[in-house]
């Protein structure tokens, strides 16, 4: 997981993606779907506000690999990512390495293992509290691998990776960091 992009590429993949959505509402309103229009439009702004909300934890290199992953592994990988961001803000600022070891660990495991065949989709989760940032891996497609071969990433003592629910077509894992309010 070493791509990068740079300023004009990511202008390029946000224009297409703002176009496509400008294409469903144009191809809904011909057609009178105003409900769709309407999920639609709620579609577009969560994701502005979760992709804001991201952009604000004071973490720019995991903001920036969940933000363009799609767009630089989609033609090569299976997996697709979602970002959700929930509680109130907080500076990660200080635990960016290890959030960007455990992601980067987790995005390539899912991605190496999940069948290409299928859709694959990983929607991560930021759930912050006064004291901790739970990180929430839901995985939904058709995964290659057990448990127990996922994860290589060392972590030491700084968290544990739960597995909340694990079966071939879906899972969800769970990371707590503790994190200080003041930094």
């Amino acid at each position: 997981m070493t791509k990068e992009i740079n300023v004009i590429e990511a202008l390029r993949h946000n224009r297409h993606d703002w176009l496509n959505v400008m294409q469903l509402v144009k191809t809904n309103l011909a057609l009178g779907n105003y409900e769709r229009i309407e999920e639609l439009i709620q579609q577009t702004v969560q994701t502005c506000v979760n992709e804001s909300k991201l952009s604000s934890l004071g973490i720019p290199k995991v903001a920036t690999k969940l933000l363009t992953y799609n767009w630089l592994y989609g033609k090569e990988s299976s997996l697709h990512v979602e970002v959700n961001v929930a509680g109130n803000e907080a500076n990660l600022n200080k635990r960016e390495d290890l959030i960007d070891g455990l992601v980067t660990e987790l995005l390539s495991s899912f991605s190496k293992y999940s069948d290409w065949r299928t859709e694959n989709h990983l929607l991560i989760t930021f759930v912050l509290n006064e004291s901790c940032c739970e990180l929430l891996f839901q995985y939904e497609g058709d995964l290659q691998v057990s448990s127990e071969n996922l994860f290589v990433f060392d972590h030491g003592n700084e968290f544990k990776i739960e597995i909340v629910e694990w079966q071939r077509d879906t899972c969800l894992l769970r990371v707590q960091l503790p994190i200080n309010r003041g930094e």
